[in-house]
């Protein structure tokens, strides 16, 4: 790195704390993009734990990298909504199309030495971990609101998914609704709705995804499927 003699580093989702001996090589330092409005949610999720929260709003940060992970003084900021039908692909569009307005912003201020760094509240700091597998595997206890959160913040992929006749069933979009059942009991399958009960509520499922089977809408799967009524999502 030291031969290529860089101006700036500039990172984005790389996920390692880089050494700090590569950090000081470039003559105008080293910043990152973060997925998040610093200092809330440093580490590896920022963008799916905005959506688990239910957040209304998030957006990018333009940090100084130092050997400590997502703790450098703030460059930039930019912030958007996130909406009901936001999810983690739509919400990473919009983190790409914020990071390049910052980037655009931010290195010629750099270039002149006009930026200006503003540090990180600790006091105000959390932390987000990377997903797990298991995390991929929806908890239908909980009330239809959060499930559709773990939804939202699964899709397009790796897209969380429940069990359906032992089979992975993948559920990508959802749409909260009232309804009374069993937790996971299939309580509608017709065209007018394929209704899963929740802890409280119920989600209606609008595409989803059997395992064998290619993506489809509910009325597509309703119609390949028999006796789906009183079935159970586990």
């Amino acid at each position: 790195m030291k031969e290529l003699k860089p101006d700036l580093i500039v990172s984005c989702a790389y996920g390692q704390i880089l050494p700090q001996g590569l950090l000081d090589i470039p003559t105008l330092g080293s910043i990152n993009v973060h997925g998040s409005l610093l200092p809330k949610y440093r580490g590896a999720s920022p963008i799916q734990q905005a959506l688990i929260n239910g957040d209304k709003k998030s957006g990018v940060t333009i940090i100084e990298m130092i050997d400590k992970m997502d703790a450098g003084d703030m460059l930039n900021k930019v912030e958007f909504d996130l909406t009901k039908d936001d999810n983690y692909t739509s919400t990473c569009l919009k983190i790409a199309e914020s990071g390049l307005k910052a980037l655009l912003k931010v290195i010629p201020e750099i270039a002149l030495h006009q930026e200006t760094r503003i540090p990180q509240d600790e006091e105000q700091v959390t932390f987000c971990k990377k997903i797990t597998k298991e995390e991929e595997h929806l908890n239908l206890s909980l009330t239809n609101e959060e499930v559709n959160n773990y939804i939202r913040a699964l899709s397009e992929t790796p897209g969380g998914y429940v069990l359906l006749d032992d089979l992975v069933f993948k559920i990508y979009k959802a749409e909260v609704v009232e309804g009374l059942g069993k937790v996971g009991e299939i309580i509608m399958a017709n065209k007018n709705g394929l209704v899963v009960a929740c802890g409280q509520g119920a989600l209606k499922l609008l595409e989803v995804q059997k395992q064998g089977k290619k993506k489809m809408d509910y009325k597509s799967f309703i119609n390949g499927e028999k006796d789906l009524l009183g079935k159970v999502l586990k």
